[in-house]
């Protein structure tokens, strides 16, 4: 095991932490810095964020990272370690970073979709490259494993899985209330808004007068009487759950497990969901316990599994239960971090 001392946590802009600090003072998000990372300093380490410049999508921005000068030799013991979520901030960080003797460790998230479905680029050649130049890698879906080792070529050791954590406290769990609210929420490009709005539709007409509320920007016509908003502020949101029954994310086929934040913030909340059983959605969602796991892309399903929980109170209860107990036991910002924390001192 390494003797580790300081973490420097890379975030992009956007999620700058002395932001993100006052919003949180002020009841907007979660968390004292983005992710909960600031808890890696209940592990012994001195968490240090940094900013940086997102790497965007123009690969041609990163053709610097082919320079073998950013490249350093991998160096065991090493007391620092620098830390980056996700592929928008693992490009900058190389750039600062590539030269130090620091331990580099990154979050991997949507580039193993274009990998397993042959839509490779020059940008995701040079991710290749960047990632294969890291210590470790974790990804939050098993799913992404086997495709992401066959991809980079690395030792099994390197690659790890670290389950998503939520801050329950900023989603305490309450009572379900008694009028009937189906809630989905979500705009990522892996969301299915098609099989969503045929199986409401459906849905509607075995429980005509329900209240329906959904977050998406698509332009496709929502059945009449759904409520839908192109976005909404965290406080809204965490009000959203209090008032609904069960939440529903519908997504397309993928790896990395779209929804699985809203699922976490609903079963936080006490809610059972209903998710598109995914590859690796199975470590979220206990199919049975916590909501339902149905096949992607059919609204008949999806519209079934959700009139199965609300006909059912004391399903719709035991399930909203068993879901806040799941999260806290497992999907916490805590056990997330302390998960990391053991990776980084591997």
């Amino acid at each position: 095991m390494t003797t580790l001392r300081n973490a420097h946590v890379v975030y992009t802009s956007e999620l700058d932490p002395s932001r993100w600090v006052v919003r949180h003072a002020h009841g907007e998000v979660p968390g004292k810095f983005p992710y909960g990372l600031e808890r890696l300093g209940e592990h012994g380490l001195s968490v240090l964020p940094e900013v940086v410049q997102r790497a965007g999508r123009n690969p041609a921005r990163w053709i610097g990272l082919a320079d073998p000068r950013l490249w350093r030799q991998q160096t065991a013991n090493k007391s620092s370690s620098v830390i980056a979520w996700d592929e928008s901030s693992v490009v900058p960080m190389l750039i600062r970073h590539g030269r130090s003797d620091q331990r580099l460790v990154g979050g991997l998230i949507w580039v193993t979709d274009a990998v397993a479905t042959g839509r490779n680029s020059l940008r995701t050649e040079i991710l290749k490259r960047v990632y294969r130049r890291l210590d470790d890698i974790w990804v939050l879906s098993r799913g992404q494993l086997p495709i992401l080792q066959d991809w980079l070529g690395l030792e099994a050791d390197r690659l790890h899985f670290i389950p998503l954590g939520i801050d329950p406290a900023f989603f305490p769990a309450s009572p379900i209330p008694k009028r009937p609210m189906i809630l989905s929420l979500g705009n990522d490009r892996d969301r299915d808004p098609r099989t969503l709005f045929e199986a409401l539709r459906m849905l509607l007409q075995h429980l005509p007068g329900t209240r329906v509320v959904v977050q998406s920007r698509s332009n496709l016509d929502a059945p009449p009487g759904v409520e839908v908003f192109s976005s909404l502020s965290g406080p809204r949101v965490r009000d959203l759950y209090r008032e609904a029954s069960v939440v529903v994310v519908a997504t397309k086929q993928n790896l990395h497990v779209s929804g699985m934040t809203t699922v976490l913030e609903a079963m936080s909340s006490g809610r059972p969901v209903v998710l598109s059983g995914t590859p690796g959605a199975e470590d979220y969602v206990k199919h049975g316990e916590t909501g339902y796991l149905v096949a992607p892309g059919q609204s008949s399903f999806l519209a079934n599994a959700i009139l199965d929980i609300l006909s059912q109170q004391h399903l719709l209860e035991r399930m909203g239960a068993a879901a806040a107990a799941h999260v806290r036991a497992s999907h916490t910002e805590a056990t997330m971090t302390r998960a990391l924390a053991e990776v980084l001192r591997q």
